[in-house]
């Protein structure tokens, strides 16, 4: 089946909200934008991830929505108790008045720890997967969508190369005739040598002649059909064949002698070019 790379999954669980995004990309990246004190959980979210995809650019944004409930507010007691008694000493040794209360000690910004309250590895890991889920669903229904519009192209490329077979073979006698013609106009005052004549014919014939060409395009779509069907990471060798299509489309276009076959020549590569857009988002 096949899948595309743009996708969205969004899941919730409590204070906790995971969303991932993925667009096309060559390879696999991963990005990530979480709580620092989650950070320790991202080569476990990253296996996950690698388990199910296998290209594009995936953003992963981990956050908590409720800032009451994820926030634990303690007292640096390791951090207190040296600083009463340094105050209490302080005031004892250059006889100072005033008294050391909660105020001189909540002056001190040391004395607050602020922690951002870590959601279990179990619920952290249940609501990823559950938003990858939804990622991977929409990348599928996108895959559908793609492999309609796919086939349509295939299908197009088909009837072109098809086409440009028939007018081949009405080309070559088209042109020799012409040939004919013209040296006729240009040598009437003299006899033309028919042996000459064929010779020249053959010659041009042999440089019209895009049989193997035509052929190639055949297989390549055969084989870019064939690879539709597979299941996994198709895009890159769907890729490589549209690169080797693209290759025998300019050969054609370049040994076309007659402007029929030029004209679907220029067709044949911008349907070519039409399906590389689509691939580009194909896994």
């Amino acid at each position: 089946m096949i899948q595309s790379m743009t996708g969205y999954g969004c899941a919730q669980k409590d204070s906790l909200k995971v969303e991932i995004r993925s667009v096309n990309h060559r390879y696999l990246d991963i990005s990530f934008k979480s709580p620092v004190s989650m950070l320790k959980h991202e080569p476990m979210l990253r296996a996950i991830i690698k388990e199910h995809l296998n290209r594009g650019r995936v953003d992963v944004y981990i956050s908590t929505t409720n800032q009451a409930t994820s926030t634990r507010v303690m007292i640096n007691r390791d951090f207190v108790g040296p600083l009463v008694d340094s105050l209490n000493n302080l005031k004892e040794e250059f006889k100072l008045s005033g008294s050391v209360d909660i105020a001189s000690v909540l002056s001190f910004k040391e004395t607050i720890i602020k922690e951002d309250e870590d959601p279990a590895e179990g619920t952290l890991e249940e609501t990823f997967r559950e938003a990858l889920a939804g990622l991977i669903n929409m990348r599928q229904q996108e895959g559908k969508h793609l492999s309609d519009i796919v086939q349509g192209r295939l299908s197009a490329l088909f009837e072109i190369i098809t086409e440009i077979s028939h007018r081949q073979k009405a080309a070559i006698s088209v042109v020799s005739e012409k040939l004919r013609q013209r040296l006729n106009e240009l040598f009437k005052d003299f006899a033309i040598d028919e042996n000459r004549l064929l010779q020249e014919s053959a010659i041009l014939s042999d440089k019209m002649d895009i049989s193997e060409e035509i052929e190639r395009v055949e297989s390549h779509l055969k084989q870019f059909n064939k690879t539709l069907l597979n299941n996994d990471n198709i895009g890159k060798g769907l890729d490589f064949i549209l690169q080797e299509l693209n290759r025998e489309a300019n050969t054609i276009s370049s040994k076309a002698g007659h402007y029929d076959i030029g004209a679907e020549a220029v067709n044949l590569k911008l349907e070519i070019e039409k399906l590389r857009e689509q691939i580009q988002n194909i896994e």
